[in-house]
């Protein structure tokens, strides 16, 4: 899996490490949606904490980015 280095500094913010993602975005818990421009949204927890992953509609490998997810809008 490749990370972007937008999600490599969201995941130094958070003290994520790239297995904790890797895990999070394979893991069944949670739920997977298309942000407007197409683009994979995989929600769930990491350490009990809330968070979103985004992955290239075009190449599922690449995180776009991950960040904090409270639960808003899907």
């Amino acid at each position: 899996m490749r990370f972007s280095r937008h999600a490599r500094q969201r995941m130094r913010q958070w003290s994520l490490s790239e297995a904790d993602v890797v895990e999070f975005i394979m893991r069944e818990a949670g739920w997977i949606s298309l942000d407007s421009a197409g683009n994979i949204r995989i929600n769930g927890a990491i350490r009990e904490h809330g968070m979103r992953a985004v992955l290239a509609v075009d190449d599922p490998g690449y995180v776009i980015t991950i960040h904090e997810w409270r639960g808003g809008a899907r």
